[in-house]
């Protein structure tokens, strides 16, 4: 079964977690930055996509491809990761982002997020203090890598494939 991995990563931590997921996937595999291409989902079986939240956005680039290949994703096998360093938002993430028959259709995975704020843009250096404030004032915990969740996200997609086949 031939899998696409297609990404967008403003600082680099979703391409990260788009490699994990590679490494750990068996078949032939292509991952795919959407800043780099727009590649042919025709050719794929299962489509994996990931994209970061930035603003309380899913990735615009991301957002259109899907749109724009709707109708043929809906025929894969879908899996969907998202880095976010505040995952008890995501399903509002997503409903704004997606088609309801996407999101059903798709295992869905929050990978966590990280704030490598030497990286960051000034603008986002500021964002990323008031909420690094605001989280610690709420007692909240800061934004952190959820690797770990890539074993069972890539085991639901099988689960879902052997459902399908």
């Amino acid at each position: 079964m031939k899998t696409l991995i297609i990404y967008a990563s403003r600082y680099g931590f979703t391409g990260e977690a788009a490699k994990e997921i590679h490494k750990s996937l068996d078949g032939e595999t292509d991952i795919v930055n959407i800043n780099d291409a727009s590649p042919d989902v025709s050719k794929y079986e299962k489509v994996i996509i990931g994209s970061s939240i930035y603003m309380g956005q899913v990735n615009k680039n991301i957002k259109k491809w899907v749109d724009n290949n709707l109708t043929d994703l809906l025929n894969k096998r879908l899996g969907l990761f998202i880095c976010c360093g505040l995952p008890e938002n995501i399903n509002t993430y997503l409903e704004q982002a997606f088609a309801t028959e996407f999101l059903e259709k798709s295992v869905v995975v929050c990978l966590g997020g990280e704030l490598n704020m030497p990286e960051l843009r000034w603008l986002d250096k500021r964002i990323a203090g008031m909420m690094t404030r605001l989280a610690q004032k709420e007692g909240k915990s800061l934004p952190k890598r959820d690797f770990g969740q890539i074993t069972d996200f890539i085991n639901e997609l099988n689960k879902s494939e052997r459902k399908a086949g």
